[in-house]
Formats: structure tokens, C-alpha cells, sequence
């Protein structure tokens, strides 16, 4: 399926490729563009910007900046431009004291975006992945196994004799290793990770459950097997920390690892994100979702947790191939319910990466601020949130209920919308409405396909699109 190419909905600029985006330094932005089987790093210059109610906002500011006069009259009418990102940030925090009012506050007469790759996908159109086809995103899957110390019901990587014990790789382009631990010690087999790492090449590392488990894992056996772990497409480090976001009603705690240059994804979230609206998922472990999509083959090896010792001992060819059964069924996950994501990467400014971690509000208010800045019209301020009245249910008759007739609209508050143009009254550009209908076709022909599939597989793909879309 393909939207509308227009310039709201994928950004002005037609740059197609572009699988990363991340800054070096204070004042560039190095693409990474895949071209065929090549990938090329282009540098380009990075413009920071913060918006201000008044200009005058910023006298007594010491660092060179720019001034842009936004049309309209919406508050934030002045586009402030920046040398480098640390003069940004310097402003940013002169403006919180001038005003007492921190970034987050409402009432701020200044805005500030924290991120300076969305900043630089807002300011230039650019986004990931345009004239890209997924099967070309270069995807690496991982998977490990973990020995446990008698005694002990839980893996703990801080525990001496706990360690990881096989590692599983498979992209999507027919390479398939398992680094075994008859084979080679932990820190060789860590040491061997990092070389594979760096010379496959991946634009995106995979995993289920990987931020939490895996990755955890990893990084706390490095630390005490003292490996580095130079995963970056610059020979860097992955950066750590904690986070969280929202899916529906769950609040979601995991360890964020970001890699220079690539993007971790945990199909893990793919799940849930996938079941906010089908809520038919049992269970959100690999096993069972691969039984639940139709993705597990027939011959899948399969062997219980309190198991994986004494496979490893005893019959080490079966454990490498649960191994990479793990890692072969995470792929064909990720590819079955990731392709929406893909999608989206490709048309909001942000990171492969946030996609899955920006919430629906977010990613939709981007679109405007994007249009708006590149028509350097005015930006209003945030409202916030307040009460609003859900709609009218009733039950007018109960029981057994005959000759019933069954009646649905397709997208109705969408429907309603653009029947009757209901729209933000601050969108002075009227970009809310084109967007909107937009979407909403896109969504129905998915589900319109979802529908005349003629495999389990292809009913899946095409409802889990629509349903990211809805």
C-alpha cells in the first residue's frame, strides 16, 4: 500500500534512503542512505531552533542566533535559529529563568524540542525510509540463552556463575550464526558479537523482550567479562538509560539502548501495540505468538526453560536450534506486524526508533509543526488537556434478540469530521482536514484487503496495518 505522496503527509523534502539520521557534533547531522547494496554517510548542517511568543524574549541572550518573523497570529511568531546545539540548550535554560517557566509548563512563552534529530527532520522535511522497500531495511536478529547456578530459579547476570551460554544471529538476508558456548567463552563469544555486529551491518537490531532481557544481560556480562562494546556505525558505544511509554492503558518501563546509527526494536511492543485494538492475544511470549500469527514451521524445536542446562549439556545441536528457531521467528514477527511502523518512519519526523515510542498525539502534532514551520507560519500554543464528554450508550433491550440487522460506518468519527469539517480552530493553514482523509482512506483499503486475503498471513499483515492506522 501506498499514501498520497504529498508534501503534509512525507515531508517537502524528497531525500530518498535515508535509513538513520544522527548528530556528530554540536553543529552537523550525518545521514546514513542506502544506494542498491551501498550505504553512504552524508553530513549536512544542523540548524538547532527553539520558537518564541516575543522576541525581545531573547535580549541579553550572548550567543548568535537568528531571528524568523512567523506569519499569522498564533502565539509562538518568532522562529529563533542556533549556530550549534549546545547554544540551543543554553537558551533553552536562559529562557527557563527569565520566565520561571520550564519547557514543559503550558504557560511557557517559548517552545523546546529535546530531541535534535526531530528537531532536524521538522526543520527539513527529510524523513526515513522514502523509496526504501522493507525487505531492503537490512535487519539483524538476536537471540541469547542464559546458564542458571543451581539453586537459583531466575537468570541474574550479576551472579559469577550465571552466563550467557549461546548467542542466535539472522537477518533478513540469509545470514544464520549461533555463537556456542562449548565453542568459545563468554567473553569471546561477546567479543565475537561486536565484530559480527560491525561487519554485518544492520540499520536495525531485533529482539524479543530485548531491552529487558537481552540487552540487559549483555551489557552486564561486557561489564564484567571488561568488553566494550563497540556497536555504533562509528565505533561508539551504545547509551543507556531508563524509560517508559504508554500502549493504551499500560505504562511500559524498559532500558532504552540507542546505537549510533541503527535502531533497536523489541517485537515485544509490536505485540501490544498490535493488541490495544484485536485484545486476542493470550500470551505476548515469541512461542506463543508465532503459533497465534501462523509463523512457527513445523518443525520448530521447542524446549522448557528448566530444560536449556541440561540441552546444552547434553544435546548442544538441539539448544542452537531453538536458538535460531527464536531469532527466525522474531524476523518473520517483526516483519508481519513492523511494516506499519516502517510506514510511519516515513512520513513522521522522528527516528525509526521513537516511532514506537511516540504516542498517537505526539506523532500527529508533529505533521502540523513540521507544515507550519515550513510554511514559516506562526505556531499556536498547547492547550492542554481537560474534560471531555464520551459518547451516549444505552441498553434498550436485553436478552435473546431476533432478526437482528447489523449496521457499522466505516471510520465514523473520521466520517463525522470531514463531513461536517470539524477541525482545531488554531490550524490557520487548514492542514488538519486533507490529513485526516488521507488516513482515513489509506486505513479503509487496508482493512478492505484484510478482508479479501486469502492467507492467514495476509489477513494478519494488512490488519495489524489498519489497525495501527485506526
Amino acid at each position: 500500500l501506498a499514501l498520497e505522496e504529498n508534501e503534509v503527509l512525507f515531508g517537502a523534502d524528497p531525500t530518498e534512503g535515508i535509513v538513520a539520521v544522527e548528530p556528530v557534533g554540536e553543529e552537523v547531522m550525518r545521514l546514513f542512505v542506502r544506494q542498491g547494496e551501498r550505504l553512504l554517510g552524508k553530513d549536512e548542517p544542523f540548524r538547532p531552533f527553539l520558537l518564541v511568543e516575543d522576541e525581545d524574549l531573547m535580549e541579553g541572550f550572548k550567543r548568535p542566533f537568528q531571528v524568523e518573523q512567523l506569519s499569522g497570529t498564533n502565539e509562538y511568531h518568532c522562529l529563533i535559529l542556533f549556530e550549534c546545539w549546545g547554544d540551543c540548550r543554553k537558551a533553552k535554560t536562559y529562557l527557563q529563568k527569565k520566565t520561571g517557566e520550564p519547557p514543559s509548563s503550558l504557560s511557557a512563552p517559548y517552545l523546546f524540542l529535546s530531541d535534535p534529530v526531530h528537531q532536524f527532520l521538522l526543520l527539513t522535511g527529510k524523513t526515513l525510509f522514502k523509496g526504501l522497500p522493507f525487505t531492503n531495511l537490512h535487519r539483524l536478529a538476536l537471540d541469547i540463552e542464559t546458564a542458571c547456578t543451581p539453586g537459583y530459579e531466575f537468570p541474574n547476570p550479576r551472579r559469577e556463575g550465571d552466563r550467557i551460554i549461546s548467542i542466535a544471529l539472522m537477518d533478513n538476508h540469509g545470514y544464520a550464526e549461533v555463537l556456542f558456548g562449548q565453542e568459545m567463552g563468554e567473553k569471546e563469544m561477546l567479543m565475537a558479537l561486536g565484530e559480527r555486529i560491525s561487519r554485518i551491518d544492520p540499520d536495525v537490531l531485533e529482539g524479543h523482550n530485548v531491552f529487558n532481557f537481552d540487552l540487559e544481560y549483555i551489557v552486564a556480562r561486557a561489564r564484567m567479562q571488561r568488553v566494550d562494546l563497540h556497536w555504533g556505525r562509528d565505533g561508539s558505544k551504545p547509551r543507556i538509560r531508563r524509560s517508559r511509554f504508554n500502549v493504551a492503558e499500560r505504562t511500559i518501563d524498559y532500558t532504552r539502548m540507542e546505537i549510533f546509527g541503527r535502531h533497536v526494536i523489541d517485537t515485544l511492543f509490536l505485540l501490544q501495540y498490535y493488541d490495544v485494538t484485536a485484545r486476542e492475544m493470550e500470551s505476548y511470549g515469541l512461542k506463543a505468538a508465532a503459533l497465534h500469527f501462523g509463523l512457527a514451521p513445523e518443525n520448530r524445536t521447542y524446549i522448557e526453560t528448566a530444560d536449556i542446562q541440561w540441552t546444552y549439556d547434553h544435546e548442544p545441536d538441539v539448544l542452537k536450534s531453538y536458538n535460531l528457531d527464536d531469532v527466525r521467528e522474531t524476523l518473520a514477527l517483526s516483519e508481519l506486524l513492523g511494516y506499519s511502523f516502517f510506514l510511519q518512519a516515513r512520513i513522521f519526523p522522528f527516528s525509526f526508533q521513537n516511532i514506537f515510542v511516540r504516542g498517537n498525539a505526539t506523532k500527529i502534532n508533529a505533521l502540523f509543526l513540521r507544515e507550519y514551520l515550513r510554511q514559516r507560519a506562526s505556531v499556536p500554543r498547547s492547550e492542554g488537556g481537560g474534560p471531555v464528554e464520551g459518547g451516549y450508550t444505552d441498553v434498550f433491550v436485553t436478552g435473546v434478540v431476533h432478526h437482528v440487522v447489523h449496521c457499522d460506518v466505516a471510520s465514523l468519527y473520521p466520517s463525522i469530521m470531514l463531513s461536517f469539517d470539524l477541525k482545531p480552530s488554531s490550524d490557520t493553514l487548514g492542514v488538519f482536514l486533507p490529513l485526516l482523509k488521507d488516513l482515513k482512506e489509506f486505513r479503509l483499503e487496508a482493512k478492505g484487503r484484510a478482508q479479501e486475503a486469502r492467507s492467514p498471513h495476509e489477513r494478519d499483515y494488512y490488519q495489524a496495518l489498519q489497525q495501527t492506522f485506526k
